[in-house]
C-alpha cells in the first residue's frame, strides 16, 4: 500500500533536523537513540492529536448495545461523545468501556448513540493531519531537548501553514468532551520580526 505524505521515518527526520540532528536511515522502536526518542514524541503527539476528534478518525453517531448492561469499545477507542438522540448526554471512557458521566456509572441499560474517536496508525493519516502531527512533535522535541524560545516561534510559524485540515467540518471548541485542535493551535504565532 502506497504512504501519501510523510512516512513516520521522514517525519522522524524531520523532528530530529529540528534540532539539528542529521538523518538517519531507520527507526529505532524501543531503543535509546535519539530516532527512539523522536518517534516516541511523534507517537505521543500523534496520539494528543487525534484524541481532540477530527474530521477522519471521528465515527459520527454510531448506535451501540449494551452486554451484560455495559458497553464495551475496542482498545484503538480514544474518546466518545454522546450524539444523535444522546447528545445531550455526556460520556466518556473508563478502560474499555463507556461510562456515563451524568449518571456516575458504567452501567448502561439501553441502546446509546455516541460520537467515536479512533487512533489511526500516522502511516495512514491524509497528508496534511501527518504534516501537522509531525510539525507539532518538532515543535515539542525541540522544547525538550534545547528550550530554543527563536526556534519555538520559526516552528509555531510553520505548523500554522500545515493546519488547513482542521477548519473542515467536524467537531468544534466547546462541541463536548472532544474538542478538535483548539483555534491558538492553528493561528500562526507572531513572528520575531512582527513583534513591536
Amino acid at each position: 500500500m502506497a504512504v501519501l505524505g510523510l512516512t513516520k521515518l521522514s517525519a522522524v527526520n524531520r523532528i530530529l533536523r529540528s534540532v539539528n540532528i542529521l538523518p538517519v536511515s531507520a527507526l529505532d522502536p524501543g531503543g535509546s537513540s535519539m530516532q527512539a526518542r523522536a518517534e516516541e514524541i511523534l507517537n505521543e503527539i500523534n496520539i494528543q492529536i487525534q484524541t481532540r476528534g477530527l474530521q477522519t478518525n471521528t465515527a459520527k453517531a454510531r448506535d451501540y448495545t449494551p452486554s451484560g448492561s455495559q458497553v464495551q469499545v475496542s482498545s484503538d477507542v480514544l474518546a466518545v461523545r454522546g450524539a444523535g438522540k444522546d447528545s445531550h448526554r455526556n460520556f466518556t471512557l473508563r478502560g474499555d468501556k463507556v461510562y456515563d458521566l451524568d449518571s456516575d456509572t458504567v452501567t448502561i441499560s439501553a441502546a446509546i448513540t455516541i460520537d467515536v474517536v479512533k487512533l489511526i496508525s500516522f502511516e495512514d493519516l491524509p497528508p496534511a493531519e501527518k504534516e501537522y502531527i509531525a510539525n507539532e512533535a518538532s515543535t515539542i522535541f525541540q522544547r525538550r531537548w534545547r528550550g530554543d524560545p527563536g526556534q519555538d516561534v520559526f516552528q509555531r510559524d510553520e505548523t500554522g501553514k500545515t493546519a488547513p485540515f482542521a477548519k473542515s467540518p467536524g467537531p468544534r471548541p466547546g462541541d463536548g468532551p472532544m474538542n478538535p485542535i483548539p483555534a491558538s493551535a492553528l493561528a500562526p504565532a507572531i513572528s520575531v520580526n512582527q513583534q513591536q
